[in-house]
């Protein structure tokens, strides 16, 4: 009996400690959670973002986003509702109007300028006031995409959309390295990986612990600012962790010398094979393709002769020379930035890249716009210009050539 009487005095306290612990530590999160979401301190915002079991991540349909990069003020604005950085969409496109679904990457996300003041924005304005016609740009672009990514979004959204033209934003910075798992900064992607029955699709990252961590954790990151945040600078870590020193130059500039690193030539011959299924897919199907290669930093004469200094074979226009000869091998549109971007920058007009390394300014995104309206305009003016019952013709063609494609084409998991 005097166990039981002396043990009550001392649990109450113990009680009570326990109750005042978890009510500081619950209003000390609210505070953080109200003070960060009132001046995103640390550049903190509420994720926008979800897991894709297939896709890696993909946005939320409809989710307001904030960002703040390189052009450090915010920029916000609302995903559509087919979960795209871009304005709202119709499935069926406008009668007489011409549709080009753009895929690419962050370059053609653009998170780092207004959604008015990206390179699709002011081109679209630009071609549909030079033909005449409606000219409807649709922004396929995430964050971290490679051609592993754009094939599948492809075949699983921009099919449904009917474009006229499909252009492939080809980034050599990052499409490169993380089109492998040897070399890619983040593992939780899908991956193409070649077999003896062609190349097979990996999306074994979903079955990973850390995948089904992000999966528990996405209802609350969608709504908290704090665990975003922490979510987030977990990530950059982990991407840190992953990167590693080179020797001279590494990675996708080693492709520009005379003594590539094997592994990316092995790469980079992937990428090909991705773009090829991707022009054999749309050729099937009517649609004209393109590829539009960004420019690597070489554009600037100062990271020229560094590039040169390290390497004197180094070749600035390497992969625009190179994309050129693979379009014309495989009926693909290419349009290189490499020159444009070095004559603007010989103009000595404002930056054209964040930090000169860094995504597209302002000025940048204007500059591709210009390229990008000159290169496109003919191919709208064409279209629009074949006689009518020709335009009826091809579009029953596209229609029957369609069809046939999509009866003598099976599972993605395997071609």
């Amino acid at each position: 009996m005097m166990a039981a009487t002396t043990s009550g005095p001392r649990v109450a306290p113990l009680l009570r400690n326990l109750a005042l612990l978890s009510a500081s530590v619950i209003v000390c999160s609210a505070c953080l959670e109200l003070g960060l979401r009132a001046t995103h301190l640390f550049g903190a915002r509420v994720s926008w973002a979800t897991p894709d079991p297939v896709l890696g991540y993909r946005f939320v349909p409809g989710a307001a986003y904030w960002s703040i990069q390189e052009s450090n003020h915010p920029i916000s604005g609302s995903i559509n509702r087919f979960g795209w950085r871009d304005r709202e969409w119709s499935v069926t496109k406008q009668a007489g109007s011409y549709r080009i679904a753009i895929l690419g990457d962050s370059f053609v996300e653009a998170m780092q300028v207004e959604a008015d003041s990206t390179f699709l924005a002011l081109a679209e304005a630009a071609l549909t006031s030079a033909t005449g016609h409606p000219v409807e740009l649709m922004n396929f672009g995430r964050s971290g995409y490679t051609q592993s990514e754009e094939l599948l979004v492809l075949e699983r959204e921009v099919l449904r959309f009917a474009p006229d033209m499909v252009v492939l934003c080809f980034f050599p910075g990052n499409d490169i390295a993380d089109i492998d798992r040897v070399t890619s900064s983040g593992l939780q992607r899908p991956f193409f990986v070649p077999s003896t029955a062609g190349l097979v699709l990996d999306t074994s990252f979903a079955a990973s612990m850390t995948y089904v961590i992000r999966s528990d954790l996405d209802l609350v990151k969608r709504h908290s600012i704090v665990v975003s945040l922490l979510s987030e600078r977990y990530s950059a870590w982990q991407l840190s962790q992953r990167s590693a020193a080179g020797r001279g130059l590494d990675g996708y500039l080693s492709l520009c010398t005379r003594d590539p690193i094997p592994t990316y030539v092995q790469n980079y011959g992937l990428n090909k094979r991705l773009m090829q299924k991707m022009a054999s897919i749309l050729a099937g199907r009517g649609i004209r393709f393109g590829i539009m290669a960004l420019p690597l930093p070489a554009y600037m004469p100062s990271m020229n002769r560094r590039f040169s200094a390290l390497d004197a074979t180094f070749d600035p226009n390497y992969y625009d020379k190179d994309l050129a000869t693979f379009g014309a091998a495989n009926d693909v549109a290419i349009l290189g930035l490499e020159t444009t971007f070095g004559e603007a920058y010989r103009m000595e007009g404002p930056p054209l890249n964040w930090q000169n390394v860094g995504h597209w300014t302002y000025a940048g995104h204007r500059v591709v716009a210009g390229a990008l309206t000159s290169w496109l305009r003919p191919i709208v003016a064409g279209h629009f210009a074949r006689p009518a019952q020709g335009a009826e013709t091809g579009a029953v063609n596209r229609r029957e050539s369609a069809s046939a494609h999509s009866a003598r084409t099976s599972s993605m998991r395997s071609w």
